[in-house]
């Protein structure tokens, strides 16, 4: 990993954590730009054009409110969210970290393997949140 692709990776998680940060969500479903109070537009395309949730809905609002420390809430949004947020702001100092390493001298330490792993975790998570949430009998009491 070079020092621009750590560069990258941190103005990116900054950038997202801040955005979740600055954003505020008004139940039941609206996010707003708080500066101005102006709801933003529906953003899933199953919800919007068929009225149908897919396994990521829930994960904006879920971010917006773990970034409030709304923690509890965040979680019954969709747990996925809640650990990938966690995990994203875990990964700002894993970043610092390699960044310094290779200020030093030395290689960074990879971690695609467990990204990986905690990336396909998350994905299982959302499929399971969303047939859970769909009304599949076999996994309603699941939530």
């Amino acid at each position: 990993m070079a020092a621009g692709t750590v560069i990258a990776w941190l103005t990116g998680l900054v950038a997202l954590m801040l955005a979740s940060a600055l954003l505020r969500y008004d139940a039941p479903g609206t996010v707003r730009l708080p500066w101005i109070g102006t709801a933003l537009p529906e953003s899933c395309g199953a919800k919007r054009n068929f009225g149908l949730d897919c396994p990521g809905c829930g994960l904006t609002r879920s971010f917006i409110l773990s970034a409030d420390g709304r923690w509890a809430e965040a979680f019954q949004m969709h747990p996925a969210g809640t650990f990938a947020f966690a995990f994203l702001a875990l990964l700002i100092p894993l970043r610092l970290w390699q960044g310094y390493r290779i200020r030093i001298g030395k290689p960074p330490r990879s971690t695609i393997v467990t990204e990986m792993i905690v990336l396909a975790s998350l994905l299982g998570l959302s499929v399971v949140w969303w047939l859970a949430n769909s009304g599949l009998p076999l996994l309603q009491g699941l939530i």
